[in-house]
């Protein structure tokens, strides 16, 4: 059907105004900016009560009395004028205390649209790993700085004891329950400690760092923000562009599938099960490889996978099972209720379909019974035989946790790790939409469809744990070692040379 042309100039110059609206929004905004008690209180209302009628899992890990009694003290402290990062530290306070990885306080957009425009603006210079009670330097971005290297152990920061530290920083931290290793893990991403160290207490310009190397005593330094170098240089000093990555190049960084030709064994490196990634197409691919090849061992890394598509890692697991399985025990929604629906900015379509196929049960849940009783079958093209590997940790989330989940126990895997940072009784989510609260514009993530994965277990919020532990070490992340894909290179090895002796002593 073709549109006519006086509507097509009408639909360009209002993208032009649009557009023009962004831009000018973007350049405005400042993040000094704050908001009345009206606006915040009236935002914060209208997430409390989307969060009680929509919410499959609002009362899972925290009753509903505890509950209201955080909804009260977060709503308390809106008596006076706020800035975003304010009124988001606030409401993370109370979206934390539900329990739920999947429920997270974001942004608005005109803030990401503020922090993408700085040019080059001061970072917090540490990237740390943290476990327990332990964080270990893995990069300073200060190069001169001579105190704080690769290994170094971190004890406080401006006088707050690690420990004390980090009990403050996890009530900002959505998880599971309250999985701690999944909170260690967002903590350890790149940037993130610094992000959330700045957001939680304020950006100084410099830090008083307790820290020791490894068998030394307890010593004092001073963390500076690191600045890049903004020296303007010479066109022939000038360095040149990054040549653009083609989107193969750029798929390989998520998904691949590499194969030691000496040892002969594979890696597949699975990072996310998201729709836009080929997966289906890789998954054929990789598995008629490691037919052709004759490949006995495989190692999946699945520590950086957060989840995705469900269908996608069904299909991986199909290739892998050996058993007929199904996804969970139950996937339900409180209600088919339609209300605040103008406030969700995606997925209103396919929640309006997918209601098509719930039903409410005796319960008065409305239940997704597909998914409750159908049985999917291992596939018969292509199905990996050999032995199997998983690489777990405090990542492995959503989706990856229903793949860990199908294929623990198995004869033929094993999984070497963490526990998953996605939690072994269930989740909620399936569906998540994006809520925009009307006055600061702030978002945040809404699942629809509580899923219970396995009901034998218990209801903590912990992970799936591993067959084998392999956990981080101070000397570990000193040498740069891959401790767990390591450990699984040595079990594969340690079993050709049980089965060489086997054979030698028939």
């Amino acid at each position: 059907m073709r549109i006519p042309a006086s509507t097509r100039i009408t639909v360009q110059l209002l993208l032009l105004f649009i557009l023009a609206g962004c831009s000018a929004g973007k350049k405005n905004y400042s993040p000094d900016k704050k908001f009345g008690p009206k606006q915040l209180q009236a935002d914060f209302d209208l997430y409390r009560k989307i969060m009680e009628t929509r919410h499959p899992g609002l009362y899972w890990y925290t009753s509903k009395p505890a509950m209201d009694k955080a909804f009260a003290e977060g709503r308390a402290k809106l008596n006076d004028s706020l800035t975003e990062t304010a009124f988001r530290n606030i409401l993370s306070l109370v979206n934390t205390r539900i329990g739920c990885g999947h429920t997270s306080i974001r942004s608005s957009k005109a803030y990401e649209q503020y922090i993408d425009s700085l040019k080059n603006p001061p970072r917090f210079p540490l990237y740390l790993k943290v476990w327990n009670d332990t964080a270990v330097v893995v990069q300073d971005l200060n190069k001169k700085d001579t105190a704080l290297t690769r290994g170094t152990l971190i004890e406080s920061f401006d006088n707050r004891p690690l420990r004390q530290l980090l009990d403050t920083l996890y009530q900002y931290i959505p998880a599971d329950g309250n999985n701690a290793i999944a909170k260690d893990q967002q903590l350890s991403n790149g940037a993130s400690f610094g992000n959330w160290y700045t957001t939680v207490f304020g950006k100084n310009d410099s830090l008083k760092i307790g820290y020791r190397h490894t068998g030394g005593p307890l010593q004092y330094t001073f963390l500076q923000f690191y600045k890049p170098d903004t020296t303007a240089k010479t066109k022939d000093s000038a360095p040149k562009a990054a040549p653009q990555k083609s989107r193969d190049e750029k798929l390989g960084e998520i998904r691949s599938l590499k194969i030691d030709t000496v040892r002969n064994f594979a890696v597949m490196d699975l990072g996310s099960f998201s729709p836009h990634l080929d997966l289906q197409s890789f998954f054929r691919q990789s598995f008629k490889a490691l037919r052709k090849r004759k490949i006995k061992e495989l190692i999946v890394d699945l520590r950086t996978n957060g989840g995705g598509a469900v269908h996608n890692a069904n299909v991986f697991t199909r290739y892998l099972v050996k058993r007929p399985y199904k996804l969970g025990d139950s996937l339900l929604t409180l209600n088919k209720t339609a209300r605040y629906n103008r406030y969700l900015k995606k997925d209103k379509l396919a929640l309006w379909a997918l209601g098509f196929f719930t039903h409410r049960k005796n319960d008065g849940y409305y239940h997704f019974s597909y998914y409750e009783r159908h049985r999917f079958k291992p596939k018969k093209t292509l199905h990996y035989d050999g032995s199997i590997y998983l690489l777990t940790g405090g990542f492995s989330f959503s989706a990856t946790t229903m793949v860990v989940h199908t294929l623990k126990g198995q004869e033929n895997v094993t999984v070497v790790g963490e526990p998953t940072g996605g939690a072994a009784y269930g989740n909620s989510a399936f569906m998540i939409p994006d809520v925009l609260l009307p006055h600061t514009r702030v978002r945040f993530r809404l699942p629809i469809y509580r899923f219970v994965m396995d009901k034998k277990v218990p209801h903590d919020g912990k992970g799936i744990l591993p067959d084998i532990y392999a956990g981080p070490s101070v000397d570990a992340i000193r040498l740069g070692r891959d401790y767990k894909m390591e450990k699984a290179m040595d079990l594969i090895l340690e079993k050709r040379k049980d089965a060489q002796s086997d054979q030698q002593s028939n």
